[in-house]
This record gives C-alpha cells, sequence and structure tokens, in this order.
C-alpha cells in the first residue's frame, strides 16, 4: 500500500464504527434519535446492564462495509492485475512517475523549472531541442531525477520506458 490508504480509511473508519458502538453517550442519542435505550457499551455498564446492542450493530456495518467492498472491487483488482495495469513498472516508479507518464515538462512546471530556466526556449511542440534535435530539457530533469534517486539512467532507456506508456 504505497500511499497508506489501508491504516488512514480502512483502518480508522473501521475504528469510527466500532467507537461509536462502545462511547455513544445517551445525550446525543437522545438528540439525535429521541431515544437512550441503547446507548454505547460502556455508557451501558455504567448503567448496570449489559446492553451491546449499538456495539453489535457497529460491528455487524463494519463488517457489511468490509464484504460489500471486497465483492466489489475485489474483481475489478483482479483484472487490473491480470492486464498488469494494477503496479507500475518497478523501474518506472524508482525513476516517478511524473517523469515516466506526464513527460519532463510537467516536472519542470512543478519544481519551477531548471536552474536559470526561464521557458523562454521552448517551442510550439512545448519543449526546447538542442542542435541534433533532442529535447534538452528531458534530459536535464532526467540527469536531476537521477541524482535525487541515486541511480543515473541513459537517455536511450528513458526514451524507451516513456514510449512504451
Amino acid at each position: 500500500d504505497a500511499v497508506d490508504a489501508i491504516p488512514v480509511h480502512m483502518v480508522n473508519g473501521a475504528w469510527g464504527l466500532i467507537a461509536t458502538g462502545l462511547f455513544s453517550s445517551p445525550g446525543p442519542m437522545i438528540e439525535a434519535f429521541e431515544s437512550d435505550i441503547h446507548v454505547g457499551f460502556f455508557y451501558s455498564l455504567g448503567r448496570g446492564s449489559f446492553d451491546a446492542t449499538l456495539l453489535g450493530n457497529q460491528l455487524l456495518a463494519t463488517m457489511f462495509i468490509f464484504g460489500f467492498t471486497t465483492f466489489m472491487m475485489g474483481p475489478f483488482f483482479f483484472v487490473l492485475n491480470y492486464m498488469g495495469w494494477f503496479r507500475a513498472d518497478s523501474l518506472e516508479e524508482l525513476v516517478g512517475l511524473d517523469l515516466s507518464y506526464m513527460g519532463n515538462r510537467q516536472q519542470l512546471a512543478m519544481t519551477g523549472g531548471g536552474e536559470g530556466d526561464d521557458f523562454s526556449d521552448v517551442g510550439s511542440a512545448g519543449a526546447a531541442t538542442d542542435d541534433d534535435g533532442e529535447d534538452s530539457d528531458v534530459k536535464e530533469a532526467e540527469k536531476e531525477q537521477a541524482k535525487h534517486v541515486g541511480i543515473v539512467i541513459p537517455h536511450d532507456a528513458m526514451s524507451q520506458i516513456t514510449s512504451d506508456v
């Protein structure tokens, strides 16, 4: 899970449902539902009863959400994985997806351009070229990216990567 979506969304969402079943106090329950018959588990223990109805309903809702999500998204992820579209290539991940999927102009625009680059040499195609017709900004962005990543990727290899996408 590259972006930590599971701990942020799934675990915290489940905790929010379960915490409601544990800690719901009578005051907000009366305001929302005009009844405080089934409060949070800890409040029911404070009343001298063992009422876990709300907690049971919240646990049931959590299991339903997990099941529904698995049922709906499982086949989708299976097809993506089978087609090879579920994850980016490991080299592209290492180099950076901005460079491999969107080209260097996106990266240069986000970082403010290269050293002393005022983008005045950009032609109608959107990229400056050097004497042999190669995109000089691409070469410079590749060098800069390699410095940050700690690897060196030849220009021809990077061109092959970006042309395959």
